[in-house]
């Protein structure tokens, strides 16, 4: 079963992935290049935790694999910002709210998972395919995983950095829920909350194509 987010998305992503989108010159060798070099980066940093103790790195991660505020900020940047070599702006991922497709709406674009949520999905299914165990970057287990990551992963989740477009007010806080978790009263998988666009339609926000 498809997310929401995926049916929305599937066309202009798919020519995006093939190298036929409009003001978006990358190839997919590129793409997967860039992708697999962020991955690269996350792994060379838990390397290099290794070489130290663990009362030293708790400043920066938690133990038992759970990261702190500053870990999730260095994977949000560089994976779920960076992770592709371009911004997916609504006009790429092909969605607007219905007011922001007003032309006189001051409008701007939200990121549907955000980009923290974003770059902790990715890290974890990294840590799941070596088993949480960083201790070589020559490994070939950590190499092996990085391409399966590029090569399959990747063309199938380039909605983690899809953008919408919606007006300034429909944008704001107070209206719109923010954050990497789901609401509480949901009790559902944050993923899933965010990709099935929930948290737009408990914001009255209708979602259409970019126009």
């Amino acid at each position: 079963m498809k997310y929401k987010i995926q049916e929305l998305t599937q066309k202009n992503l798919q020519k995006i992935w093939e190298g036929n989108f409009p003001r978006c010159n990358f190839t997919t060798e590129q793409i997967k290049y860039n992708f697999e070099l962020k991955l690269f980066q996350y792994a060379s940093g838990r390397v290099y935790d290794g070489g130290f103790s663990k009362e030293v790195i708790s400043i920066y991660r938690q133990e038992e694999g759970e990261d702190s505020s500053r870990s999730k900020q260095f994977q949000r940047l560089l994976l779920g910002n960076y992770g592709l070599p371009f911004s997916l702006t609504p006009f790429k991922s092909g969605l607007s709210s219905k007011r922001a497709n007003r032309k006189q709406s001051k409008s701007t674009g939200d990121h549907i998972i955000g980009v923290t949520l974003a770059g902790q999905y990715i890290k974890g299914e990294l840590d799941r395919l070596v088993n949480n165990k960083y201790q070589n970057l020559n490994s070939k287990i950590l190499r092996q995983a990085i391409k399966e990551m590029s090569h399959d992963f990747l063309p199938n989740h380039l909605w983690l950095w899809a953008q919408c477009r919606l007006t300034r007010n429909e944008h704001k806080p107070s209206n719109l829920y923010r954050g990497d978790n789901a609401p509480k009263e949901s009790r559902l998988d944050p993923l899933a909350y965010k990709a099935n666009l929930m948290h737009y339609d408990e914001a009255g926000i209708v979602v259409e194509s970019y126009r």
